[in-house]
């Protein structure tokens, strides 16, 4: 029994239909595209997962501060510090930092507050930052937890305050400039050093390519 015409042009023009689609731009095969399906939606399994991880962290980060807030006793500070939230210098000053909060007696750990717990933090920097801001040298200021990078501009900065009381403000300007002495004899010289090679290398890589390319449109391989 022979093939009829009709359906035979009928196969060919499906065949290429299908052979058409195939080679179309974007085209991804059956099996790559559940394989690409599966991996995009594993990916999106982990995001969320992650995601959700940190929410948790964050929300046990929470619960760890309110306990401390509402009751600095030495293991919730320690919690602190187990969990990354304060650290060896800022730890000692839990104490001080929430009585001066004025937290209402009675709170209960689950109504402190984001700004509480904001508050708490502030303190905190404040508080360390005036412990080494304040110490009669660089060395004991580097003990108490001043970047070991602002140490050469410890002296420096610190006799624009002689005479000054040391408070929250001024120990925070001293810092800024010692961070600013940092940027400005160290850093940004650095940087500008860095952007001038990678200029070089960025402008000896483009003569290259503009040569190799001038040979190759004169005829010349190499």
């Amino acid at each position: 029994m022979g093939f009829h015409r009709g359906r035979l042009r009928k196969a060919f023009a499906v065949a290429a239909i299908a052979i058409g689609f195939m080679a179309a731009p974007g085209f991804i095969p059956p099996a790559e595209a559940a394989s690409s399906a599966g991996a995009s939606a594993a990916a999106a399994g982990a995001a969320a997962a992650a995601a959700a991880a940190a929410a948790a962290r964050r929300a046990a980060d929470d619960r760890a501060m309110n306990a401390a807030i509402t009751n600095p006793s030495d293991q919730n500070i320690q919690t602190l510090q187990s969990r990354g939230l304060v650290n060896r210098y800022t730890a000692p000053f839990v104490r001080e930092a929430v009585g001066e909060m004025g937290v209402a007696p009675g709170t209960k750990p689950e109504q402190v507050t984001y700004a509480q717990r904001d508050a708490l933090r502030t303190l905190l920097m404040n508080k360390w930052r005036l412990s080494y801001i304040s110490a009669p040298s660089a060395q004991e200021a580097v003990g108490k937890g001043l970047d070991n990078s602002l140490a050469k501009y410890f002296e420096g900065c610190k006799n624009g305050f002689d005479g000054a009381a040391w408070n929250y403000d001024n120990a925070k300007n001293a810092e800024q400039c010692m961070k600013d002495q940092l940027w400005e004899k160290e850093t940004k010289p650095a940087l500008i050093k860095t952007a001038e090679v990678a200029g070089v290398v960025a402008g000896a890589g483009a003569l290259i390519y503009a040569a190799t390319r001038r040979r190759r449109q004169d005829g010349y391989s190499s």
